[in-house]
């Protein structure tokens, strides 16, 4: 994102390149080997919707809502079991392309966990690694997350509104 304005090309292309390498369920790879697409699929909460943040951040900056329509496929992998923090693995691109708009949908949608005191889950991190056993056995809640899953909300609706 520090990009955004100085090589906002190669900014939208990050964009585009992160949203492929979403699972169909939402989550997105932590991180991934180009060219194999090789990585790591895990319990955090930060990662994909660091791609909803980025896209309305894009879309809000440069007016470019034309990138909400491009076409982008997803990942199918199987799913991270609940006594594992992750799994390396190479996932399968599936033949389904869907909009980044849809990528974006699919994150906020995976988002909607909350604990039993109505915040949102966080996974096994929450963009601070000290953090990571928090959220470990899915009931770790977060006021950050939730402030940061608003803020995306928010620009989200604006972002659609643009478009």
């Amino acid at each position: 994102m520090a990009l955004i304005h100085s090589e906002p090309g190669l900014t939208r292309e990050h964009l585009l390149l992160c949203a492929a390498r979403q699972f169909q369920e939402g989550d997105v790879q932590h991180w991934w080997h180009p060219p194999s697409g090789r990585g790591v699929r895990t319990h955090c909460s930060d990662d994909y919707l660091w791609l909803v943040s980025a896209s309305c951040r894009y879309v809000l900056s440069l007016g470019d809502t034309g990138v909400l329509d491009e076409l982008i496929p997803s990942l199918r992998g199987r799913l991270v079991n609940a006594d594992e923090d992750s799994y390396y693995d190479l996932p399968i691109q599936t033949s389904e392309k869907i909009s980044l708009y849809e990528h974006c949908q699919r994150a906020i949608l995976r988002g909607l966990n909350f604990g039993e005191h109505g915040l949102p889950l966080m996974g096994s991190c929450d963009w601070n690694d000290g953090m990571n056993l928090v959220g470990h056995q899915g009931k770790g809640e977060s006021v950050w997350l939730d402030s940061f899953f608003m803020k995306c909300s928010w620009s989200y609706q604006d972002c659609t509104a643009a478009w």
